[in-house]
């Protein structure tokens, strides 16, 4: 039976560009979420809203809401193909 040879750990120098990388990440994502917050925070005083209206009106609203979306994804993923 041959001994294996575990390598060397890295220097702590060399852990660093992953950290750089992570800090470059998580300035790019923080504005991406907090658009999505608020775009979800809008789509929430939406149903709030039409809510007050009424029942039919809420689902009517939802559906419409819901219809738009799924074409909304389908675009966005044709236009990723593309």
């Amino acid at each position: 039976m041959t001994d294996s040879v575990l390598p060397a750990t890295p220097p702590l120098r060399a852990l660093r560009p992953s950290r750089l990388e992570a800090r470059a990440m998580i300035a790019l994502a923080t504005p991406l979420s907090l658009a999505f917050a608020a775009q979800m925070a809008i789509g929430v005083t939406d149903v709030v809203m039409m809510g007050w209206l009424g029942p039919a009106d809420l689902a009517a609203g939802t559906l419409a809401a819901n219809t738009l979306a799924l074409m909304f994804y389908f675009g966005m993923g044709v236009g990723t193909a593309v």
